[in-house]
């Protein structure tokens, strides 16, 4: 039988929790989609993709029948199909190995997608895969490396329907001595004549080289576009304290100009950005590391008279909260994530940040394991729902577990939980114990418009190569 938890009200002040009843939730259905066994694919790290058809589409970093990882789907049947196995003509596999980052689908249903390694320069791939008698992959483009990039970090489709990413390379004027790459945004699209066969190459522009460290460097993400066609991304690294930057691309007469809307200091507003959305009311929203209590902040960038303010939302670390992750907003917009909490072995809670008039009103509520590590992958769904999974390191009657048995690897239990909200305050469910497996922190999950909800496990399975599950209503 699960449980639900169900707190009385939002909780604002710190460290007081509000247990009022346990309640019956209805049973759901688990289920294993895939278990792979290397050959068909092994490790499926990137998010799954749900398209339009009901299909979903997924990678592995690793295996298949050359090793150099795969293209997947699952029908709605479900039937399982691998429909690319990268490297197919062996090493150095210019056809592209490692795929990464996740996939992304346009809306006439091709799928792209980047992979690490590979490609005819050894630099990284970018392919397509459309439907042509079947699925056929198109390879779009090879990095090069160096002045035109490598090991791209995945892509967004502009509205224009072509691809944009961050990628290594550049112009060589960074690192302690300037001998680093610092790094660029490059641009993939079809050739400006038609296409005379099925597999044509794409053409590559690079919109912006970061120049220096005053301008952006370390890991380069292209994380959005807007109706207008720009662009929004962070670097890791560069701007004026070196602490990393949020900036953006805007098109204008066949060139791109850069603006950096923010540079961070390693001050209050914390350094190092790991994620940026564009929020449904025009600003953007973001996580950084640091912060005035050293354990990150949620901050957010808003536009007026042409510059872009920072606000700090919420710093971190003062509360025993730390290392926010999983930023997503609601139709409403509101913002949640998912924070660890200090405990013996860590806990974990979810934040809301409420949106009031004026400014933002923080609450959390803390998990309903005692010891508990929310991996980042929170989804919600168009009711207001939260899903997300986690390691509980204690065992069902509560008593604490050995996290490292003998030295070797870590005994834990597995969870999906759901979170909601309603006038007498949140509640907490598990939806489904998974006992030991280990749960993909980097893929996301995916919900359904039926309300099911599709994770992957890095291992486990009949051969330990991974997992594709299913939990349904």
């Amino acid at each position: 039988m699960k449980q639900i938890v169900h707190f009385a009200k939002r909780l604002s002040t710190v460290g007081a929790l509000y247990a009022a009843l346990v309640v019956s939730s209805p049973s759901q259905t688990l289920t294993t989609l895939v278990s792979f066994d290397f050959i068909d694919g092994n490790a499926p790290w990137s998010a799954l993709v749900e398209s339009t058809n009901g299909n979903l589409y997924g990678t592995t970093y690793y295996g298949g029948l050359y090793s150099g990882g795969t293209v997947f789907a699952i029908t709605p049947s479900p039937e399982f199909k691998v429909l690319y196995n990268f490297c197919a003509g062996g090493y150095p596999c210019t056809d592209g190995a490692s795929p990464a980052g996740a996939l992304v689908q346009a809306g006439n249903g091709n799928l792209y997608g980047t992979t690490e390694n590979g490609g005819n320069n050894g630099a990284g791939f970018a392919y397509k895969l459309g439907r042509f008698a079947g699925w056929l992959l198109d390879p779009l483009f090879s990095f090069s490396g160096g002045n035109n990039g490598g090991q791209p970090t995945g892509v967004v489709v502009a509205s224009n329907g072509s691809l944009y990413g961050g990628a290594q390379g550049g112009i060589q004027n960074c690192g302690t001595d300037g001998s680093q790459y610092c790094g660029l945004v490059f641009n993939l699209r079809p050739q400006p004549t038609a296409c005379p066969t099925t597999q044509c190459n794409w053409n590559e522009k690079v919109p912006y080289r970061f120049s220096s460290e005053s301008d952006g460097s370390g890991t380069i993400n292209v994380s959005a576009s807007d109706h207008a066609g720009n662009l929004y991304g962070t670097t890791s690294t560069g701007g004026a304290s070196d602490q990393g930057t949020v900036f953006e691309l805007t098109p204008s007469g066949g060139s791109w100009t850069k603006t950096t809307l923010y540079s961070f200091t390693g001050g209050h507003d914390g350094y190092g950005p790991t994620q940026v959305l564009l929020g449904n009311d025009g600003n953007l929203y973001g996580i950084a590391n640091g912060g005035v209590f050293h354990d990150g902040v949620v901050f957010q960038l808003t536009p007026s008279g042409g510059e872009w303010t920072l606000l700090v939302l919420r710093a971190f670390g003062s509360d025993g909260f730390f290392a926010p992750a999983s930023l997503v907003q609601d139709s409403a917009g509101n913002l949640y994530g998912i924070a660890a909490f200090y405990g013996f072995y860590g806990s974990a809670a979810i934040f809301v940040l409420e949106k009031t008039s004026p400014g933002r009103r923080f609450s959390f509520y803390l998990v309903d394991h005692s010891e508990f590590d929310v991996l980042n992958n929170l989804v919600g769904d168009a009711a207001g729902n939260l899903y997300g999974t986690g390691y509980d390191y204690t065992t069902i009657d509560g008593s604490r577990r050995n996290p490292n048995p003998g030295g070797g690897q870590q005994t834990h239990d597995s969870y999906i939980f759901k979170a909601s909200y309603d006038s007498n305050g949140w509640h907490y469910e598990d939806l489904e114990f998974l006992g030991s497996q280990f749960l993909d922190s980097s893929g996301s999950l995916a919900l359904d418009s039926s309300g099911n909800l599709y994770g992957t496990t890095y291992d486990c399975g009949t051969s330990s190569q991974g997992t594709v599950w299913q939990l349904s209503p």
